[in-house]
């Protein structure tokens, strides 16, 4: 006769599933790697464009320099804390990578009026319009700027 108190005992052992369910993550994170990796390259028009080098100044201000003429265009002094936030996470992604940081960044006018700051190297591409037109001007000044004397 059986006693109609007593379940089934389970067995199950929690460092097991806790395996099993990191295993299940690692893939999950790993298919998606690998489908973001093949995901087609779609072809952006640009209608203008500049490579521009930015490095810090003497004095804490932002130079920004023509990269085909070597020339500072501009210096920024003060916070200027969305230019510097965008360059910070360009070049932040170049050293986790351990890319080169030689090259210039590309500010394109894209063929929709979007303004947009490209990274070659890292095939990074940020929409500056996305944050707002006050934003998008800090670089849009830039596109025809003279070099300064």
């Amino acid at each position: 006769m059986s006693d109609s108190n007593t379940l089934p005992k389970t067995r199950f052992n929690p460092v097991a599933l806790a395996g099993l369910l990191l295993v299940l993550i690692v893939g999950m994170i790993a298919m998606g790697k690998h489908q973001r990796d093949e995901a087609p390259h779609v072809a952006i028009e640009v209608r203008q464009e500049r490579a521009l080098h930015f490095s810090d100044g003497p004095q804490g201000e932002v130079l920004v320099i023509d990269a085909r003429q070597n020339e500072t265009i501009d210096a920024l002094y003060g916070e200027q804390g969305f230019l510097r936030q965008t360059l910070r996470a360009l070049v932040r992604e170049r050293l986790r990578r351990g890319l080169d940081q030689s090259e210039p960044f590309w500010l394109q006018q894209l063929h929709n009026h979007h303004l947009a700051l490209f990274d070659p190297v890292t095939q990074t591409r940020i929409d500056l319009m996305a944050f707002g037109p006050s934003n998008s001007q800090v670089f849009a000044r830039w596109l025809d700027s003279p070099s300064q004397p």
